[in-house]
């Protein structure tokens, strides 16, 4: 399954990277273990990757800035028991502090995270896998 796998680190003189078409050489349900993009700028460390869902939804611990492009589904963004309903086409941003949760409310879920969290952060997780 190499030739499926996409992880990259971005590097200064690295071209661009269309994760579209990176994608869809993946099955969606498998591109939030195959592709993901990360690029540490100071103190701070930018990662794209996407993300696809099943009934148990998606938690995230709020560390990070955060922004959701959404490709497919519909479904609500709980911060705080807040709810917040999403379709395919919007993007949502949550702010660093805010822990959140996605869930779906009908069909499958297809969303690009982007996320922006200052380098300690993510140091500091053993395994920042799923969030």
């Amino acid at each position: 399954m190499p030739d499926r796998e996409v992880d990259v680190q971005a590097a200064p003189g690295m071209g661009p990277i269309n994760l579209t078409e990176a994608s869809d050489r993946v099955p969606w349900s498998e591109v939030d273990k195959a592709l993901r993009v990360s690029a540490r700028s100071g103190n701070a460390v930018l990662e794209i990757r996407g993300l696809g869902y099943t009934e148990q939804g998606h938690a995230n611990d709020g560390l990070s800035d955060t922004a959701y492009v959404i490709v497919a589904g519909f479904g609500v963004l709980r911060c705080e028991e807040a709810p917040l309903e999403f379709t395919t086409g919007d993007v949502l941003f949550v702010p660093r502090g805010c822990p959140h949760r996605l869930e779906r409310l009908d069909g499958e879920i297809r969303l690009w995270k982007i996320s922006l969290a200052p380098a300690s952060s993510i140091d500091e997780q053993p395994d920042r896998q799923g969030t």
